[in-house]
């Protein structure tokens, strides 16, 4: 019930911004590099909130997983494509190494270790 009694304001504001967003395109001398940065760092916001409702609604059901092949160089690839261009990563796991594992929870769990590691930087 908690988690449905956020998702609903974090939805409405998600489509807020995506006016504001339209309305700065139609408008181009209004539009900023500073209120571009704010709206994308909203929206991550959004994102990550959004996660914590998952992480808590997860935590008190079973978990079922669904587990498929998954190639894990294009797991941390497309996880990593969302880290700032300012930091340096790299991957090294050999080409084709697939794994037996649930996508939707081994994204979550890199994403976590990658957003800590992110946050920890200087």
């Amino acid at each position: 019930m908690v988690g449905h009694d956020i998702r609903n304001p974090l939805q409405a504001i998600t489509n807020d911004l995506f006016l504001i967003k339209q309305k700065l395109n139609e408008a181009p001398s209004c539009k900023s590099e500073d209120i571009t940065e704010s709206i994308d760092s909203i929206n991550e916001n959004i994102v990550y909130i959004n996660k914590i409702v998952s992480d808590s609604q997860d935590y008190s059901r079973t978990l079922t997983l669904n587990l498929n092949e998954v190639e894990l160089k294009d797991v941390f690839l497309n996880v990593l494509k969302n880290v700032p261009s300012s930091v340096l990563t790299q991957v090294n796991v050999e080409e084709h190494f697939m794994i037996r594992t649930d996508l939707t929870y081994l994204k979550r769990i890199i994403i976590n270790l990658v957003t800590n590691a992110v946050q920890a930087m200087p």
